[in-house]
């Protein structure tokens, strides 16, 4: 090559150069303006630096590792793709644990603790109220427990669309704290407008998604009403689109709200916070695990769902960048658990766990509560809840107006009620069961105390028998003597027999789904029998809800989401089990030597009984 070609190659490349940087200077401009003026109209301005890397977690709900990788080749996430192939972002798989749900591994990761969570709904003996994970009073006594003592990753931060809030500063659209911080009264009210101002952009793509998203929900549910089945069914379903077409209008704007309006609204909350430096912000997208539930874990709308958070991602990691002079941030992006294709027991066996319950138990009355897709409840309570504050906060003529919107909303939606019975223990006639996923938990109030199963085979032999050879259930599960045992067709067994390692194929590793079953099994509020779904060799599972694809128990891509860290960050994960480790992890990297010794001293002070033995 000659000099004057060579010459005229760096002229060039100086000049790409100088237009990067204007370029890079320019958005920086752009966004100091953009963000500044909010941030000070909002009454928040730019935090002190303090020197220390600041984290961004991005949970993407109920997305397996398996078909990240299936969404990532189907070019549904491209700037995931990009993040992985091209700028050293690490993908791992890694093992949630049992339950497979977010209570769970959103409890761990950011308290350390999540002992005695048993599921995403469980009953309670001794007071003999049910506990459901999407209600805000339920949450927030849930947190006090889990967090006396301990650390919470989020102290000094943000927690954006999750369940517990990890102690942060700022806490909006998290049900733990939804009773004290509601997003219409924590910014004033201005939050909406200035979105709709500021940033027109943004708000006109979100109107546009949203008359979209509420076009193809109205269409889906008007068509469902005649979908085959029963005709007396297909006539009732009808019937009542005909006399209530108010809350047939209506009853898609939730999940318009929470899956369009509320997750622009989120991205841009976070955006504000990168600016603002602060030093550990929390959320979580969740429209795709709604979609998979209800349509499948690659259908197009599940595809469609994670090209919408692709995107948001891809925003939040551009404002991470421009800001990194603030504060620099390690980006994480996983899941909290995974999703398995759905067999519902009903459909394979022409009843459903209820009726099964119930007809191996006499005259007891069995009470049965499952629900719909646990993020569709939630999202249902988040709004209602938020309607709520603006209505006590409304003038007198428009609370009227605004009651009768939330209570036509409310009995469009799916209701979740929290039971209250009264028992008579004398008559041995009240069994309850209750259901999420793949995982089942039934109690006999009986007694308030957990019973054997030498005492439930005394009480109801016929259960057990028909329980021990039913092909739905991979594990039917109890007690002996303070041990976990498992109810086969050979009889009743412990966990560590070698013969019971022989029925449970198809598990990635037995031995550790072992420990997590011993675990589970002695909740202290875990049921008396606990029902774990059959699974197969293909990776679905049988299922307890009319699911498509569901989670909660084991077998197949439930028990595996992914991990995603950022360069420079060496975690491996190959040897998590539980979400609770995840916690040390960022404890370690990311706490100072007074966070060290608080999460010690929490450690110290968990009930949770040493369980690193095999179980016995």
């Amino acid at each position: 090559m000659s000099v004057s070609a060579h010459n005229v190659i760096m002229q060039v490349a100086w000049l790409v150069q100088r237009l990067i940087d204007w370029l890079t200077s320019l958005a920086t401009w752009y966004y100091s303006r953009k963000y500044g003026a909010l941030a000070s109209r909002l009454g928040g301005g730019v935090m002190p630096g303090d020197g220390r890397r600041g984290f961004l977690i991005i949970q993407i709900d109920g997305l397996a590792h398996r078909y990240l990788l299936d969404a990532l080749a189907r070019g549904a996430m491209p700037h995931l793709n990009r993040l992985i192939t091209r700028e050293g972002f690490r993908l791992q798989r890694w093992r949630c644990g049992l339950p497979s749900s977010t209570p769970a591994v959103q409890a761990g990761l950011l308290f350390g603790n999540n002992w005695d969570i048993p599921s995403f709904r469980w009953f309670e003996k001794e007071s003999g109220h049910t506990v459901v994970c999407k209600v805000p009073a339920h949450l927030q006594r849930l947190q006090d427990r889990l967090s006396a003592g301990r650390y919470g990753i989020l102290t000094g931060g943000s927690s954006y669309f999750n369940l517990f809030d990890g102690h942060a500063r700022t806490s909006i659209l998290t049900l733990s704290s939804l009773n004290r911080q509601h997003l219409s009264q924590n910014l004033r009210g201005s939050f909406f407008f200035l979105i709709f101002l500021l940033t027109p952009r943004r708000s006109l793509r979100a109107l546009w998604l949203a008359l979209s998203e509420y076009a193809r929900t109205l269409r889906a549910r008007l068509r469902s009403r005649h979908k085959a089945g029963p005709p007396a069914a297909r006539l009732r379903r009808i019937w009542r689109g005909l006399t209530s077409p108010l809350a047939t209008l209506l009853s898609p704007l939730a999940p318009v709200t929470l899956n369009v309006l509320f997750r622009e609204i989120q991205t841009f909350a976070v955006a504000l916070d990168i600016y603002r430096g602060v030093p550990a912000i929390y959320t979580d997208y969740y429209g795709y695990d709604d979609r998979a539930h209800h349509h499948g874990v690659l259908s197009a709308e599940a595809l469609r769902a994670l090209r919408s958070i692709d995107a948001c991602v891809h925003e939040l990691d551009q404002i991470r960048r421009q800001f990194r002079h603030r504060r620099a941030y390690d980006l994480f992006i996983f899941s909290d658990h995974g999703m398995s294709r759905c067999r519902p027991f009903e459909e394979l066996f022409q009843q459903t766990l209820g009726d099964f319950v119930r007809t191996h138990v006499g005259e007891a009355v069995v009470d049965v509560q499952g629900g719909q897709a646990p993020w569709a409840s939630m999202q249902d309570e988040l709004l209602h809840s938020e309607l709520q504050a603006v209505e006590a906060h409304a003038p007198p003529y428009s609370q009227r107006l605004l009651r009768l919107l939330r209570r036509a909303l409310r009995r469009g939606l799916p209701q979740d009620p929290e039971v209250q019975i009264d028992y008579d223990l004398a008559r041995r006639s009240d069994v309850v069961v209750r259901v999420a996923g793949s995982l089942a938990h039934v109690y006999f109030n009986v007694t308030p105390a957990q019973m054997d199963v030498s005492e439930i085979a005394i009480l109801y032999p016929d259960l057990l028998s028909a329980l021990r050879i039913h092909r739905g259930f991979g594990l039917v599960l109890g007690r002996e003597q303070g041990r976990a045992v498992c109810i086969t067709a050979r009889g009743v067994q412990r966990l560590d027999s070698p013969r019971l390692a022989d029925t449970l194929p198809h598990l990635g590793d037995p031995g550790a789904e072992l420990l997590q079953i011993d675990r589970l099994v002695r909740f202290p509020h875990s049921g008396d029998l606990v029902l774990l779904g059959n699974w197969y060799a293909d990776g679905s599972v049988v299922g307890f809800e009319e699911h498509v694809a569901t989670h909660g128990g084991l077998g197949g891509p439930q028990d595996y989401p992914f991990f995603i860290t950022a360069p420079g960050v060496d975690w491996d994960l190959a040897g998590v089990t539980n979400a609770t480790q995840l916690h040390d992890f960022f404890v370690r990297w990311y706490g100072d030597a007074a966070t060290r010794a608080a999460r010690g001293r929490g450690a110290a002070a968990t009930c949770e009984p040493n369980l690193s033995q095999q179980p016995s």
